[in-house]
């Protein structure tokens, strides 16, 4: 499941899957959710593997995730973004999100941007 708001990459989205025969992928064309609604409405009870891109968002969306919902996702790899002071304030409550609900964290630096980053984040009970 992909869920983007912006018209251009939703085109990108599609065209990527027609270049790469690839149908099996389900675009959810939304502009902003709770990841308790996006869990409700893809009827999904465990993920494997998260992808997270949402320019800043991302704060938002984990901060507030309640341990339930948490406990059904065994990876999550985040893109971070620090582009203001209150972003590297909610990047540590974030760290302290997802490690007090027993994942592992890597972080990794992003070559191009120093405000940008990478966060890899593996629920412990799955190692």
């Amino acid at each position: 499941h992909s869920f983007e708001p912006d018209s251009n990459r939703i085109m990108l989205f599609k065209q990527n899957q027609q270049l790469n025969n690839c149908h099996r992928g389900k675009l959810h064309e939304v502009a902003v959710m709770s990841l308790a609604e996006i869990f409700r409405l893809t009827k999904i009870d465990h993920c494997e593997f998260m992808k997270v891109d949402c320019e800043g968002a991302e704060y938002d969306i984990f901060i507030k995730a309640a341990p339930a919902l948490l406990k059904k996702i065994d990876h999550i790899v985040f893109e971070v973004h620090w582009f203001t002071p209150k972003m590297k304030e909610q990047y540590a409550q974030l760290r302290t999100v997802l490690t007090d609900n027993h994942f592992s964290l890597v972080e990794k630096a992003n070559p191009v941007h120093n405000t940008i980053g990478f966060l890899y984040a593996t629920q412990s009970s799955t190692h």
